[in-house]
């Protein structure tokens, strides 16, 4: 009788579990797309994978199987799955995609957005606003014509909401000033 019990909660269990995991449903040929078409579009490639409430893991995981198929703009595929992986709290594999991002000849203040973010992420408030201090007083390069720095915003978004989730912290919400 208590077997039958323990087998009927374990089974109750693993259906409720079932129930609550999303499908994140996707076709396997966008992993055939252009590098456009699957990273940069706002409709379609991965963002419509991550656009699925619960789905950010499984996005993660599906650009890391285009960037291992593809020798093209590494690093932003590094960077996009890293967002992933910290959107839904693997935060260790997050910073160690995020530091292979880091730029040699950093003309564009990457370098302290993805430290700044390194830092929100280890939960260190210090070494974020020093990341962006060393942000806002980053120099455009020569003929920047478009929003200077760049990704201000969201670090001092990642300010404002710290001690947040991530994916809370980086939403449009936490970028707001109150």
């Amino acid at each position: 009788m208590l077997g039958q019990l323990a087998l009927s909660v374990l089974l109750l269990t693993n259906s409720q579990d079932i129930k609550t995991q999303p499908e994140c449903l996707y076709d396997h040929k966008i992993l055939s797309l252009s590098f456009q078409q699957f990273d940069q579009r706002t409709d379609g490639g991965w963002r419509d994978v991550a656009n699925q409430p619960g789905c950010e893991k499984k996005a993660a995981d599906i650009i890391k199987a285009y960037r291992q198929n593809s020798e093209q703009q590494l690093s932003t595929l590094y960077w996009h799955e890293a967002q992933l992986r910290a959107e839904s709290g693997a935060y260790s594999q997050a910073i160690s995609l995020m530091e292979k991002t880091l730029k040699q000849d950093d003309f564009f203040a990457w370098n302290p957005y993805v430290r700044a973010t390194i830092a929100f992420l280890k939960n260190r408030k210090g070494d974020l606003k020093r990341e962006r201090t060393a942000l806002a007083n980053s120099k455009p390069p020569k003929n920047w014509t478009g929003e200077w720095p760049q990704n201000l915003a969201v670090v001092d978004g990642l300010i404002r909401c710290f001690g947040k989730p991530y994916k809370k912290a980086y939403s449009h919400q936490c970028r707001q000033s109150e």
